[in-house]
This record gives C-alpha cells, structure tokens and sequence, in this order.
C-alpha cells in the first residue's frame, strides 16, 4: 500500500513507509546531513536548507509512527474549522464557547476562536484520551488482561 492520499489534506503511510523511516534514521543518527538531493525522472535537485530539515523532521516522527502535516494557520478559526480540527462537531464547538471552555469573539455575527486556543484544546484532548487509554489497559492488566 505504501503512501495513501484522502483528499489533498490527509496523508496516510503505512508500515513500510514507517519501516523506511526508521532505516534512513539509522544511517544519518551520527551523522547531521549537510544538504537532501531529490532525483526524478533522471534530474538531481538540491533541497534548500529549511525545507530538508523540515523533511528530516517529517522522517524522524514518521519513524515513531505518527505525522500529521498541516499547512500554517490563520491567527483565528472559524467555529466550522475548529471543530474540524478537534473533531467534533460545530454545535459542540459553539456550546463550548458559550460555556466560557473556548475563548471567542464576535466578528459581525460570526465568532471566531484563538487558533492557539484550538490547538491547546486538541492537545489536551488527546492527553485525556491517552490517560483514559493507560488507566483502562492497566486495570485490564490487574484483572488478568481480559
């Protein structure tokens, strides 16, 4: 399977791609590149600086099994595009605001929300998912691993 595509946001790579990471850091664990060359269709081009540690960086988390890229973001989302960020829903989002759990303003009649605050918000998220995780395998683990 190797590297999948959904839609032009959303980059899957599988256990190969992972496998490859992990090679590639093998090699270049002692060493700092000095420059990535990129080769297709027979023509060599050198990688700017930023953008091959900036490629590096992508193979060293893909080797740990998890990258998520994602373009800039603006200083502000809307309450569509942070729910889609966080994955939940709009009306969850705006709950959320109204409870005072998401700090927002009003532009007009739309409220936009701190990207800083979105992204704290889904980072904290996923270490209550992940907290959640470890206390259920372990109490599992007590019981005999059902």
């Amino acid at each position: 399977m190797g590297l999948t595509t959904l839609g032009h946001e959303t980059v899957i790579a599988d256990d190969t791609i992972q496998e490859a990471a992990v090679s590639v850091m093998e090699d270049l664990r002692d060493d700092e590149p000095d420059a990535i060359t990129i080769t297709a269709a027979g023509t060599s081009r050198a990688v700017p600086p930023q953008l091959a540690a900036f490629i590096l960086h992508v193979i060293e988390r893909a080797a740990c099994g998890a990258t998520t890229i994602v373009r800039s973001f603006p200083d502000e989302l809307t309450t569509t595009a942070a729910a889609e960020l966080i994955g939940l829903s709009r009306p969850t989002i705006m709950k959320m605001v109204q409870e005072g759990r998401l700090p927002a303003r009003k532009v007009g009649t739309h409220t936009r929300i701190p990207t800083v605050s979105v992204l704290e918000f889904a980072e904290a998220r996923r270490h209550e998912k992940r907290a959640a995780f470890d206390a259920l395998r372990d109490a599992s683990d007590n019981l005999g691993g059902i």
